[in-house]
């Protein structure tokens, strides 16, 4: 299966990600989103069956996503949407937190929910939630999307 992974940066969550899919045996690669024009090079020349966004705070243009499934890594429980979803998880005080994976649409985060998992918050760092909590969820997502991908 050829997977292009889609990030605004090269972060611990997107190298996690990458590792995991090739060690699953996925032909993957990953591109940093820095232009819609150089995202759309970086379809043609992958040509991905599937698209995922490990962390994304940029919209993907819309020929991507209607020709590619796009699934977006949104640290946020469902229903949740736009950015600081962590930040705003921890101010608040959130006894329980998650990942969703969500498919990339017109709208930020309004998409189908391809998967979900929570975890119970700790109290701790922001970095240190996202490294641990919200990269385990994200790994398991991750497995529920290629399967749901699959079928």
């Amino acid at each position: 299966m050829r997977i292009l992974l889609i990030s605004t940066s090269y972060n611990n969550l997107t190298q996690l990600i990458h590792g995991k899919l090739r060690e699953d045996g996925a032909d993957v690669s990953a591109t940093l989103s820095l232009s819609d024009e150089h995202l759309r090079n970086a379809v043609k020349f992958h040509r991905p069956e599937l698209i995922i966004c490990p962390f994304l705070k940029e919209k993907l243009p819309k020929d991507i996503y209607t020709a590619v499934p796009s699934i977006i890594i949104h640290p946020g429980i469902v229903g949740d949407r736009g950015p600081s979803s962590l930040d705003w998880a921890i101010l608040d005080g959130a006894k329980e937190w998650g990942v969703t994976a969500i498919q990339a649409t017109e709208e930020f985060d309004a998409g189908p929910i391809w998967a979900t998992r929570a975890f119970p918050m700790r109290f701790a760092a922001k970095a240190s939630i996202y490294r641990h909590e919200v990269a385990l969820a994200a790994l398991n997502l991750v497995d529920k999307v290629i399967e749901r991908f699959m079928n």
